[in-house]
């Protein structure tokens, strides 16, 4: 396996509606290079486990893999958590709440 350049971490809590359109932008703008885009699943009590688990099971959606925190400990655990789960050279974060367009990571 390459060594992703990036890893882009997106703390989820509760975003289970939004979520297919936040993964599908980044799928449009994402650029060809070896990266990779970490959602985190930060304590959710809606549907977002389920959500995402059929995202990442998407060909489409290759570039994407998911981070479990059982119970919500704020918006800045669930960065460090993906940020430790991360395996880029580089990392960055954002907001899955579309806050931030995808394409902002990119220019």
């Amino acid at each position: 396996m390459i060594r992703p350049r990036l890893s882009i971490v997106l703390p989820c809590y509760n975003e289970a509606a939004n979520l297919p359109g936040v993964v599908e932008r980044y799928r449009e703008v994402w650029q060809d290079l070896p990266a990779e885009l970490i959602l985190v699943d930060n304590g959710s009590t809606d549907a977002t486990a389920e959500v995402l688990a059929s995202l990442i099971a998407q060909p489409a959606y290759r570039f994407a893999r998911t981070v479990r925190v059982p119970v919500n400990r704020g918006y800045g655990y669930g960065i460090w958590q993906g940020l430790l789960a991360a395996r880029g050279e580089t990392l960055a974060f954002s907001h899955a709440d579309q806050q931030c367009d995808a394409a902002d990571v990119f220019t």
